[in-house]
Formats: structure tokens, sequence, C-alpha cells
């Protein structure tokens, strides 16, 4: 029964990597002048896992949670794999499969309960996230940081897996079929993380949610449902104020 999927050495994913613009304001640009490199990237993600969490708590509809389930999944996947999987080791690389599969299918999460896991995961991965920015933000030494980057690349990682997999709830049939429905989800994201690039233009990642002028929100706003566009707008407003 599948439990692990690991992450590739060699990604692959199409369009170009991010980059936060430069900052225009002042205050902005001498405080990035202060930071040890690295940090703003790590706010940035530290951000878009917060925003890509509001967005999703926010959807009802099916193609709504589709389209964002879809898109976060693989953005969230990409963060992971430049975080910790990217030249790693093949044991650092693997994260873990949502387990659906059980011996009673009445004890096989229904939708309701995967909603609750996919949101507690990302509540972990934002606690990484915020303690990870303030390790960068203090200049700890290399050795430490890679391990928090590590961490939080599995906690990102298999967020992304629970955000793709989100719509798989309780399925009438046998435990190996459910687990092996998970695995070509989780390899379903993981082909469209390499492959959305072609149609946004860059690399999605989930730091992109933090800047309204990223190639990912501006794809986001062209091609969402209404209902994921709403919710994409009052997650930010709500950053952003």
């Amino acid at each position: 029964m599948y439990k692990d999927f690991d992450l590739p050495s060699n990604h692959e994913a199409k369009g170009a990597d991010y980059i936060p613009p430069k900052a225009r304001d002042e205050a902005e640009i001498e405080r990035r002048h202060r930071l040890p490199t690295g940090t703003l990237m790590a706010e940035q993600q530290c951000d878009g896992i917060a925003i890509s969490a509001d967005i999703l708590a926010d959807l009802e509809r099916d193609e709504d949670l589709a389209f964002a389930s879809r898109i976060l999944g693989a953005s969230a996947l990409n963060t992971s794999w430049y975080l910790f999987a990217k030249g790693a080791p093949v044991m650092r690389r693997r994260l873990k499969l949502p387990v659906l599969a059980s011996v009673d299918p009445e004890l096989q999460p229904d939708a309701e309960q995967l909603l609750k896991q996919r949101d507690l995961s990302l509540r972990q991965a934002k606690a990484r996230a915020d303690r990870h920015t303030s390790m960068v933000a203090f200049g700890l030494r290399e050795l430490a940081l890679e391990d928090s980057k590590t961490l939080l690349g599995r906690h990102v990682g298999n967020a992304a897996l629970k955000i793709a997999t989100v719509d798989l709830g309780r399925q009438a049939t046998d435990s190996f079929v459910i687990q092996d429905m998970v695995r070509r989800r989780a390899l379903r994201t993981l082909s469209d993380a390499r492959e959305l690039g072609a149609d946004i233009h860059s690399v999605p990642s989930l730091a992109q949610l933090a800047n309204p002028d990223s190639d990912l929100s501006v794809f986001w706003r062209r091609n969402a449902p209404n209902g994921a566009l709403r919710a994409y707008k009052a997650a930010y407003e709500s950053f952003a104020a």
C-alpha cells in the first residue's frame, strides 16, 4: 500500500524561477538592505502559505475548489522541492501521502475530514515557516538553516499532497485502490508543478501569492472561477492590511 512519495532530484519545471521584484518604497529598500541573504524569499514563502490557507478555507463550490487545489497543490509542491529536495540525497526527498485506506470502509475519511486534515497541515506549515523565517533573519549558521529548510520543505510538501487529494473523500473501494488513487493524484500534481509554468510564464510557487503582480497572481486573476477569484482577493487584502 502506497504511503511514501519521493520528489525527484531533477525536477525540470517549465518557466523561470520567481524573483521578488525590487522595492520602490524607501523604507522597504532600507529594510531589505539590512536583511541577511534569503530573508525576503523566506518572508514571502511564509506569507504565501498563509494566503493559500485563507483562500482554501473560503471555498465552497466544487469548481472553485478544483481550480484552487490544482494550482495551489502544484505551487506548494514546487515550493517544497526548492526548499529541501533540490540536490538532496534520496532519503531527504521523501514526503508522506495522505492515508485514506482503512480496513473498514466506514472509517475511510470523508470530505469534511480531509478538509480538516488539509487545514491542519497548512497551519503546521505556517508555524514552521514563521520559525524558519526568524532563523534566516537572525543569520543563524548554514547547517542550522539547512536543517530548518528540510523540515519546512517536508511540511509544505505534505500539505501540498493534502491540498491535491482533498476531493478523494470516502470511496466505495478497497484499501489498495484508494491509496493508488492518492498516489496517482500526487503524480498528477507533480506533473502540474512541472508543466504549469508554460502557461503561467514562471514556475508556480507559494511565494508568488504575496505579490499581486507576480505571474501566478496574474494567472489566478485571469483564469480562476469567480469564487476562487473572490477568495484570492479577500485573502490578499487581509494579508496586506
